[in-house]
């Protein structure tokens, strides 16, 4: 996990920057961690082999994981679609996509 190299490394880093992961219990986070892992992977920039986690990506994993809990904690209020046909959307939010991939400044003459 980008959290952590060991599930206690991942639960305290999270921890630290996760105010309500600090009350939740360790296995939850880690399962809000590892549904997490995923989104954050594919959308951030490959990282050379062997690479270090850079602290960004890792918070990115961090806050997209709060995601992850809240929008269970709302319910069906966002589901999309009718009977068997239903999916749940859990978009990547603005400040996790800027901690991935930060937009750039264009430099402009005027």
């Amino acid at each position: 996990m980008w959290a952590g190299d060991t599930d206690a490394a991942a639960l305290a880093f999270a921890r630290r920057h996760w105010e309500d992961a600090r009350r939740m219990d360790d296995a939850l986070v880690l399962d809000c961690l590892e549904a997490a892992q995923t989104a954050v992977v594919e959308f951030a920039p490959v990282l050379a082999e062997g690479a270090p986690v850079p602290v960004d990506y890792a918070i990115a994993h961090v806050y997209h994981a709060r995601e992850v809990r809240a929008a269970a904690a709302r319910g069906d209020g966002d589901a999309v679609g009718m009977g068997d046909f239903v999916i749940r959307p859990r978009p990547l939010t603005t400040a996790v996509k800027q901690l991935l991939r930060p937009t750039r400044g264009v430099p402009a003459i005027g």
